[in-house]
């Protein structure tokens, strides 16, 4: 995936950071998350490279050993939450379509969005049930959310084997050393529609001025926008509790929203011109550009959140969902 050293290389002089320096957990305590930069573009060849040490992928259901540990029966189908649209489409053609043909495991996509679909993981494991998927590709927040709740299986390094080869900033800062595996940056933009806007927003303060009633589009779990308001109000991000000024700022802006929902729906609601600007990723809006869409993007004055995504494995999964969902993960990391 977006994650071969020379992708992950160019990936931040894309990303225009936020004046105000934001840690790690600043942004988990305060967003939420969310979605792809170019993978389209940086997912070229993710086959899981072969060599010596790997376990055969003969597609048969039955168990095969390799240096002596046995190897879990493969699982006839893996779900892997996913974003839909070209997010989806490019991890399909780039990870999936590579791992089925290797392994012969049907590889299914669950669309729930990120924050609910957490919700259903978690709230299978505390009841003791299996989650609804067995890779989950989410926001660096989610994923660190189900580290800290201990949802996330850690992945083991022998079978996830390109870990080795990635570059430091794919490791999460966590006690355990592998909860999840980070697999590319991305920076939020603020991307409008041209039809309706002539002259590229300077300033996100612009979202504010009464002639935009009913325009905005937004994440609804605020992901990317949060710390931009932060950042307007002069507010450190943490606790909600201590960050009043960014939640009276953004009631300010109620009047002006249009449309909250994910990236799917507020594309389509960019696109059409309903709601002419929308807090987005820049590759989200790269895309409906170059599929002929009247958009463009741009990083205001006061900067953008540059965040990354990544893919872990749920707990409470048998052994061979466990397995071949790392497996999957390994492609995803080549």
């Amino acid at each position: 995936m977006c994650m071969r050293s020379s992708c992950m290389a160019e990936a931040p002089k894309t990303c225009t950071r936020l004046k105000k320096k934001l840690s790690r957990r600043q942004v988990i305590q305060a967003a939420g998350g969310t979605s792809i930069v170019g993978l389209a573009g940086c997912l070229q060849s993710s086959g899981d490279p072969s060599d010596e040490s790997s376990p055969s992928t003969d597609s048969g259901g039955s168990s095969t050993s390799t240096g002596g540990s046995s190897i879990p029966d493969k699982p006839d189908t893996l779900v892997v939450r996913a974003w839909g649209g070209s997010w989806q489409e490019a991890l399909d053609q780039a990870v999936a379509q590579p791992f089925s043909e290797d392994t012969g495991i049907t590889v299914e996509y669950d669309n729930t969005e990120g924050e609910v679909m957490h919700g259903k993981i978690r709230t299978a494991i505390n009841q003791g049930r299996t989650p609804p998927v067995h890779v989950n590709w989410a926001t660096t927040p989610y994923c660190y959310r189900a580290y800290a709740q201990d949802l996330s299986q850690e992945l083991d390094q022998d079978v996830v084997s390109n870990l080795s080869s990635l570059l430091a900033a794919t490791q999460p800062d966590t006690e355990t050393d592998w909860p999840y595996v980070n697999l590319y940056s991305y920076v939020y933009s603020l991307s409008y529609n041209t039809d309706t806007i002539s002259e590229t927003p300077a300033s996100w303060t612009k979202l504010w001025n009464d002639e935009w009633d009913d325009s905005i589009g937004l994440f609804s779990d605020g992901g990317g926008f949060i710390p931009v308001v932060a950042e307007i109000t002069d507010t450190e991000l943490g606790p909600a509790e201590s960050m009043e000024p960014v939640w009276d700022k953004i009631r300010e802006l109620k009047p002006n929203v249009g449309a909250l929902g994910d990236t799917a729906s507020i594309s389509q609601s960019l696109r059409s011109g309903e709601t002419p600007m929308v807090c987005q990723t820049a590759a989200t809006a790269y895309n409906l550009k170059t599929d002929g869409a009247p958009v463009d993007f741009t990083v205001p004055e006061e900067g953008a959140l540059a965040q990354r995504d990544g893919m872990y494995i749920p707990k409470n999964l048998d052994p061979g969902q466990t397995y071949w969902g790392q497996k999957f993960i390994n492609y995803a990391a080549a």
